[in-house]
């Protein structure tokens, strides 16, 4: 079957492959799984999704949902990027060493790029950033687009 613009390539975790097939069957679109070639570290499926864009998009779009928000945790000097199911989706939670700040995002896809983009070209030592210095740099990556606090 030939892949049209719209149609899907999503490699899921294999506890999100039933909701994604149900996700797509009210949708409408066909799920077709492609066997896995070679070895991966983490278990993985691959669903291939026919169907209309929108049809997909929406599907896409649940997945994301269901995934959740983003954390970036700075405390330990190594930053660490997760998704977490446990913060809802658009927002960012970022652990600095003094505190934590959240940026609620009003269109998420491609934010954290920017945020992350933000804070590791105004920040020099990411490790011993401050929440106001987090604060600043994830203000200027979103601008208009969201809105940043700190707690302590």
């Amino acid at each position: 079957m030939d892949q049209e613009p719209g149609d899907a390539e999503l490699v899921l975790d294999p506890t999100e492959v039933a909701d994604v097939q149900r996700w797509a069957a009210d949708e409408g679109l066909e799920v077709v799984p492609v066997e896995q070639q070679g070895f991966e570290p983490i278990s993985t499926v691959t669903l291939l999704i026919f169907g209309g864009i929108a049809g997909v998009a929406v599907v896409k779009h649940l997945l994301e949902q269901r995934r959740g928000g983003q954390v970036i945790d700075l405390r330990e000097g190594v930053p660490v990027f997760r998704r977490d199911p446990e913060v809802v989706y658009g927002l960012v939670v970022i652990l600095a060493g003094d505190g934590t700040v959240t940026v609620d995002v009003k269109e998420p896809r491609g934010v954290l790029g920017e945020i992350i983009e933000a804070l590791r070209g105004t920040i020099t030592d990411l490790g011993k950033a401050g929440t106001e210095a987090v604060a600043a740099a994830a203000r200027a990556a979103v601008g208009a687009r969201g809105s940043v606090t700190t707690s302590t």
